[in-house]
């Protein structure tokens, strides 16, 4: 058995309390681990245990957490059997609780899958009482298909997600989401998911949509992926994309970028507020390896301006096309203002010819009488 206090898990995340303890016998092996935050933590207060059996055929694993007012937020457990014919994993108990919500489990719940590696579902979870979150993994086992799988999501809350899984960033909203996999001679990959009245660190994201595809080509050496990304039912990014496997080559790719919302960007600023405003526009067209592609295209940016509160500082991006070559991108006279009416003026080159190591710079940077900050002193 082990412990620790005080564990600095990220720059403001800190877990108080880690009790941990192991034991065997002729039975197989137990873990037990207890995660401890008291009501003084500034980040979440929370008291989670995920306790862990094993044995020579099979296994068990459950979780259970409450927060600082003593509701549960998670309590599910996974019971995994193998057998001759596959393997056989379900959930527990009848009525667990996931995000705060308790939950309906149909009794014949269960994933097998066979040595042939076909895999059978069966799980449907529901709210109780008067909600409506649901979760549910199914397979269509009346069909010839090699593999027939889905997977959905319906009216998650989003919030209760993150209070149950402590450390978790602050996202917000309610998602809906809907995955199939299906494998008759070609495997095909279809999403569909939603998430409305999103939001990050507080920030408003509006209703967002990710829908997506992949299938095989006929020729099955080669594979085509779609992509599209909307805010507000209005297209902001859109990918299409087609690659041979064998040789990990990217045939053709284009990724359109309609009119991407800079203010979805405020919440990911750390340390202080910063503002985003205007719509980030272009096209970029990417060949070669997948691991290492080519990207050629152009960029602008479109009414966009930067705004931080704290220094009061106003900064307007400018208009013009950003065009990128072979992986380098050419900024020409690209001028940034700020309170005055003098430009910060940008010309050169930011290459990232190997994505492995960092992009090099070789710019000429030039203000004059370049007023960036019209403000006050303030004591506070």
């Amino acid at each position: 058995q082990g412990y620790c206090y005080a564990l600095q898990t990220g720059e403001d995340l800190t877990l108080d309390t880690l009790l941990f303890r192991a034991a065997q016998d002729s039975a197989g092996m137990a873990f037990y681990t207890t995660f401890i935050n008291g009501p003084q933590n500034p980040a979440y207060s929370f008291r989670a245990q995920v306790n862990t059996l094993l044995s020579n055929h099979e296994g068990k694993m459950r979780i259970h957490m409450r927060d600082s007012e003593g509701r549960v937020g998670a309590n599910l457990g996974l019971h995994g059997l193998m057998a001759d014919d596959g393997y056989h994993i379900s959930l527990y108990p009848a009525e667990p609780v996931i995000a705060f919500r308790k939950m309906r489990l149909n009794p014949d719940n269960g994933v097998w899958i066979n040595q042939a590696g076909r895999v059978f579902a069966n799980i449907q979870l529901e709210e109780s009482g008067s909600g409506n979150t649901s979760i549910a993994i199914h397979s269509n086992d009346t069909v010839q298909a090699k593999q027939d799988l889905s997977f959905s999501i319906a009216n998650l809350d989003m919030a209760d997600v993150v209070r149950s899984l402590p450390f978790l960033p602050d996202i917000g909203g309610v998602l809906d989401a809907t995955v199939s996999i299906r494998d008759e001679k070609r495997l095909r990959f279809l999403v569909n998911s939603r998430l409305r009245e999103g939001s990050f660190n507080g920030m408003e994201l509006g209703n967002l949509a990710l829908r997506g595809g992949y299938m095989p080509d006929s020729s099955f050496d080669t594979h085509s992926v779609a992509a599209q990304l909307t805010r507000n039912e209005e297209r902001v990014v859109s990918l299409g994309a087609k690659f041979r496997s064998e040789s990990s080559e990217l045939l053709s790719s284009l990724v359109t970028i309609h009119s991407l919302p800079l203010e979805l960007f405020n919440g990911f600023v750390p340390g202080f507020k910063t503002y985003f405003t205007g719509t980030l526009e272009g096209k970029l067209q990417a060949t070669g390896a997948l691991d290492q592609p080519m990207l050629n295209g152009e960029l602008y940016f479109d009414s966009s301006r930067v705004f931080v509160p704290a220094a009061n500082l106003h900064l307007a991006l400018d208009s013009q096309k950003i065009h990128v070559r072979d992986n380098v991108l050419h900024f020409h006279e690209y001028d940034i203002y700020a309170s005055g009416k003098e430009p910060f003026r940008i010309d050169g080159t930011v290459s990232a010819k190997d994505f492995a190591e960092m992009p090099v710079a070789d710019l000429t940077l030039q203000a004059s009488n370049y007023q960036l900050i019209n403000q006050r002193h303030r004591d506070k």
